[in-house]
């Protein structure tokens, strides 16, 4: 596990994708050894001020190049 002082690296991949939803995958390492210490897969949708789900904004594509 890591611990307080340790210097983490966060990777982030953009798993997939569809018209209103979705997942990125993350590894937590912790250098220099690239230990893996925390894994996770992270669902995300965007919703409207009423909470109701929205297409994926152009900014948010444009960020991601899709």
């Amino acid at each position: 596990p890591a611990r307080e002082g340790d210097t983490l690296v966060i990777r982030t991949h953009l798993k997939d994708h569809h018209k209103m939803k979705g997942t990125f995958y993350q590894e937590i390492l912790i250098a220099p050894t690239g230990t893996l210490a925390a894994k996770a897969q992270v669902s995300w949708v965007f919703t409207d001020l009423n909470g109701a789900l929205i297409p994926i904004p152009q900014f948010f594509k444009d960020a991601l190049g899709f």
